[in-house]
């Protein structure tokens, strides 16, 4: 098995320096996948995977009402006076 595998790197090294433009070819989109691959990766784990970081970030709500004038906009602090003194049922 270790001949087998000493066999495969000679080889792979062979190929490798007989064409070196298309060897740096693959090696660069390689590390261009890689390094993409890792960045996405990054983003997805720090912004959805982990918790939010402050107590029970699980109950983190935005809140967003409808009028029939406009589309949905974001709920201001104007709107939000009723919220404020009604939240009994919390």
């Amino acid at each position: 098995m270790i001949h087998t595998l000493l066999h495969d790197i000679r080889y792979t090294l062979r190929a490798l320096t007989r064409s070196p433009g298309y060897s740096g070819l693959v090696l660069g989109t390689m590390a261009l996948g890689i390094a993409a691959t890792t960045a996405v990766y990054s983003v997805i784990d720090g912004v959805i995977l982990r918790p939010l970081p402050f107590p029970e970030g699980d109950r983190f709500v935005q809140f967003q009402h409808l009028r029939t004038d406009v589309e949905v906009r974001d709920m201001r602090h104007e709107s939000r006076r009723w919220w404020r003194y009604d939240r009994s049922d919390v």
